[in-house]
């Protein structure tokens, strides 16, 4: 999956309505970290989750790992041709309880 083709594609669509912007399927693996606070201390924890669909505004995912709304979560895409991952910023606009887990709506931050 060519997630910069994806990215570029969806940015040219119309901003004026955010319902409007056309969302692609993706149905991949992402890792994303989150820092979270334990008993005081800062904790970095790695996860991943399974990318829907995604949109020049954001991405829709399914994961095991309870989100907050307002958190920052750090997705890693793959990059294949690369044999790397790109580090992309996102906050948690909605987090909904599915069978197995969690639907979480991500917005990209600039």
């Amino acid at each position: 999956m060519n997630f910069i083709k994806i990215l570029s594609f969806t940015h040219m669509e119309k901003k004026a309505d955010k319902r409007s912007i056309s969302r692609v399927p993706i149905h991949e693996s992402i890792s994303f970290e989150i820092t979270e606070r334990y008993s005081g201390t800062l904790v970095n924890i790695l996860n991943n989750g399974l990318g829907l669909d995604i949109s020049s505004g954001g991405i829709g995912l399914t994961t095991s790992f309870p989100v907050e709304v307002g958190s920052v979560v750090k997705l890693y895409f793959p990059i294949a041709s690369a044999n790397a991952s790109l580090p992309v910023y996102t906050d948690v606009k909605w987090s909904s309880p599915i069978e197995g887990g969690f639907r979480i709506g991500l917005r990209f931050l600039a």
